[in-house]
């Protein structure tokens, strides 16, 4: 997969003029994905750690468009970068994964973060149920709660004894 270096997501992030705010919790994103990809990589699991960091750099770089998640995608198709895309346009919404993979990793890491501050999942999630006004928002946010605790399960699975809160 064609991946850019961090210079070239930074001037991508520049590109998008993606508010400093942003940025740095996407830079705090990174470096706890690629934590967590480099652990399960030493555990056996198949991640490509480089495409975590990468993805994870760029995640939010469209946060202020409509549909950031899509927008974001079609950024980075349109600059070469398709399969990092794919990673990257799952990062809000993501189907209960049964398997641990670079677009899981990316989304449990997202998730840990309110701004650049290292949060638990239920500290994440709590800000986020006074915000949901309708039954459909509701449910959504539910959908995404369970996503992101089936990705912790799999990781303290995949880990063992060796899963901390890195």
């Amino acid at each position: 997969m064609k991946l850019p270096d961090k210079q070239e997501c930074d001037r991508m992030l520049r590109e998008c003029e993606t508010p400093e705010g942003v940025v740095r919790h996407c830079r705090a994103v990174a470096e706890y994905a690629r934590s967590i990809a480099d652990r399960l990589k030493s555990a056996g699991v198949m991640i490509d750690e480089n495409a975590v960091f990468a993805a994870a750099l760029l995640h939010d770089c469209k946060k202020a468009e409509s549909g950031h998640a899509r927008a974001a995608g079609d950024f980075l198709v349109s600059k070469g970068y398709s399969g990092l895309a794919k990673i990257i346009a799952a990062h809000h919404d993501l189907p209960e994964p049964e398997k641990l993979d670079e677009a899981a990793v990316l989304y449990y890491a997202d998730k840990r973060f309110k701004e650049d501050k290292k949060v638990t999942i239920a500290e994440r999630f709590a800000g986020s149920l006074s915000k949901c006004k309708t039954e459909e928002a509701k449910a959504a946010r539910q959908k995404r709660l369970r996503a992101a605790l089936s990705v912790e399960k799999l990781i303290k699975d995949a880990l063992g004894p060796e899963f901390k809160d890195f």
